[in-house]
């Protein structure tokens, strides 16, 4: 049932102009969804390395907490600087098109999880220290380009 929640969920909203956004509400009831589904998988099996089925999306939220914090910014307000609101909204990439580069980045990251998922824990360490590195290298990259372009249009 819940599977078909989701698939019409993206049947009104993976599009270019969504027919019924649901905003936070949508996305906020299927995290809901997802992290119980993770956390009776984390009980059943008592292995905590399926929370890296998140990590993408758990490391643009830290980073993007972790760099709102360091410039003082009320982390409650509203604002666009996560990497994909960077990527959709300053270098005009289709959001349907970022959101389905963080899906296939995520899904890699979940089938290379299910051969690691019962080895030893410094492969989990591993894995989140790579991809929070990949991930602060290519938000510097992404707004060292956003900096420029900037730079170029105001001349």
């Amino acid at each position: 049932m819940t599977l078909i929640g989701v698939i019409v969920f993206l049947i009104f909203n993976f599009r270019k102009k969504a027919i019924c956004f649901a905003g936070d509400v949508g996305s906020v009831t299927i995290a809901f969804i997802l992290i119980f589904l993770m956390l009776q998988l984390i009980v059943k099996t008592e292995n905590y390395t399926w929370t890296l089925m998140f990590l993408l999306y758990g490391v643009d939220s830290a980073i993007t907490i972790g760099y709102r914090i360091k410039r003082r910014e009320n982390i409650f307000r509203a604002h666009r600087t996560h990497l994909y609101q960077y990527l959709s909204n300053e270098l005009k990439i289709s959001h349907r098109l970022v959101s389905l580069i963080y899906s296939v980045i995520q899904l890699a990251i979940n089938l290379l999880l299910i051969p690691l998922a019962e080895g030893p824990v410094w492969t989990y360490w591993g894995v989140v220290l790579s991809m929070v590195t990949l991930y602060i290298i290519i938000r510097q990259f992404v707004i060292r380009q956003i900096t420029l372009a900037k730079i170029n249009t105001s001349e």
